[in-house]
């Protein structure tokens, strides 16, 4: 696929009950959380406005990591991956930016490892429940 981004939807499904399913699908698949930021919540503090809820979770797996970074140590730069939560509407768009594309925008030499990352968190997205499976953008 073209498209930066992997995206699915979740119906009806409450934005905290998406984050704790999405958290625990992909440590079921090895994924370590390094991260999770509340945009909302970090915007909320700094300006005062309060917007509809945002999280970002970052993660690895940890033997994918150390393969990438053993061939070229600058991608550490595009580390960990990204996958965003978006409540919309009754339920949560779930948006990961594909792995592949960050490692082809860096020029690196990784497209298999890449693509192996990518499938797993997208499985694990995908693993959440009913949705429109694979919508891009």
């Amino acid at each position: 696929m073209n498209s930066a981004f992997h995206e699915t939807f979740l119906e009806n499904l409450d934005f905290e009950e998406a984050v704790s399913k999405l958290v625990e699908s992909v440590r079921s698949r090895g994924f370590g959380v390094l991260g999770d930021i509340s945009i909302d919540g970090v915007l909320k503090e700094k300006t005062g406005k309060q917007i509809r809820p945002i999280r970002v979770i970052e993660v690895c797996k940890p033997p994918f990591a150390l393969a990438a970074i053993e061939k070229d140590r600058d991608l550490a730069q595009v580390m960990p991956c990204r996958i965003t939560l978006f409540a919309e509407g009754s339920g949560t768009r779930i948006s990961l930016y594909r792995p592949t594309v960050a490692m082809r925008l860096v020029g690196s030499n990784v497209e298999e490892l890449a693509s192996m990352v990518e499938k797993e968190l997208v499985l694990a997205m995908e693993g959440l429940g009913e949705s429109s499976r694979g919508l891009t953008r």
